[in-house]
């Protein structure tokens, strides 16, 4: 499982916490009610353009139209 786990990271991309993801975060927060890890996590996912957004938050959901989520068991 470790193992597993080390590949999926190593698989991903990091990606760039600029002032354009904290101005959306402050949005998502202040429109959706987040908590500010959750709206930073959300709003740099939206501001990447990124395809997916994975959690194991289900609340989270209708947050990000603009992105599908899959909620992790």
């Amino acid at each position: 499982m470790a193992t597993d786990f080390t590949e999926f990271i190593a698989s991903t991309e990091d990606l760039e916490l600029h002032r354009g993801v904290f101005e959306r975060a402050a949005e998502l927060r202040a429109k959706q009610r987040l908590k500010t890890p959750d709206a930073i996590h959300l709003a740099t996912a939206l501001e990447h353009g990124c395809d997916e957004f994975w959690t194991n938050d289900s609340r989270l959901q209708g947050a990000g139209s603009e992105i599908a989520f899959r909620v992790l068991p």
